[in-house]
């Protein structure tokens, strides 16, 4: 009995953990989105991918997740450049500035 117990706990907290991911991923789109929307640049790809997680004390010492995204734009149509963005929770941290030029 305990055995179960423990086993649904485990899964549990592990749907927990990916609905909260999954969470800061679509703020992150949507960050990404508005970025290249501000810039006029096209965003690329419809999506961002993590490229780091840690955990970080917030400004009232809550420890959260800081999590960087990737991202993918294009100025002219033809090229692809990259940008990036740490969210600390869901909230924006920085974002990279597609209307300046890569480099």
């Amino acid at each position: 009995m305990t055995g179960t117990l423990i086993a649904l706990l485990i899964v549990a907290a592990a749907v927990l953990g990916w609905s909260a991911t999954r969470s800061i991923a679509d703020a992150a789109r949507r960050h990404g989105q508005a970025a290249c929307a501000r810039a006029g640049v096209q965003w690329l790809d419809q999506n961002v991918a993590l490229t780091r997680l840690s955990l970080r004390r917030d400004r009232g010492g809550r420890v959260r997740l800081l999590s960087q995204y990737s991202f993918d734009y294009s100025p002219d149509g033809i090229s692809r450049c990259r940008g990036s963005m740490a969210l600390l929770g869901s909230e924006l941290q920085w974002i990279t500035d597609p209307s300046q030029p890569p480099g």
